[in-house]
């Protein structure tokens, strides 16, 4: 009877478990869609990666080859992240991540304004820019981005 018990306790512990305490993984690129503040719709794409201490660095291309940098913290399945363009702006994000998307709202000094963003997990050799520009992130499983 106590073997029985020492079970049931053990599968309701793991059942029980609050989903942000759940530690989310993260895919190293992603190819998002989004509004900008003036309501055109955008397309980059993203990478991550780990830096030594477990934060991490993020880095969103466009087409034209503008980039926007990124730090953030992974928290359960929240990742939290400041952006920069330097000398230009600063912003904030946060994402929800659910296996191979990310949905996520931010905004920047440009404009007081919340905007929202879907990101899904792919290959790199998947990037086609809506524009001509010669733009390709190239990344790997295991890549640190210095940014």
């Amino acid at each position: 009877m106590k073997k029985w018990l020492w079970i049931v306790a053990m599968v309701a512990a793991l059942v029980c478990v609050p989903e942000a305490a759940k530690k989310a993984t993260l895919r190293p690129f992603y190819l998002c869609e989004g509004k900008n503040l003036d309501g055109r719709t955008y397309q980059v794409a993203l990478q991550t990666g780990v830096v030594e201490g477990g934060a991490l660095h993020l880095l969103w291309t466009s087409a034209s080859g503008a980039r926007l940098l990124g730090l953030g913290i992974l928290d359960g399945d929240r990742l939290v992240v400041g952006l920069l363009v330097p000398d230009v702006l600063f912003g904030v994000a946060t994402y929800t991540v659910k296996d191979t998307m990310l949905e996520g709202r931010w905004t920047t000094t440009q404009g007081p304004v919340v905007q929202s963003e879907v990101c899904k997990a792919a290959n790199p050799d998947e990037w086609k820019p809506p524009s001509a520009a010669p733009v390709r992130p190239h990344v790997g499983p295991n890549t640190t981005l210095q940014v």
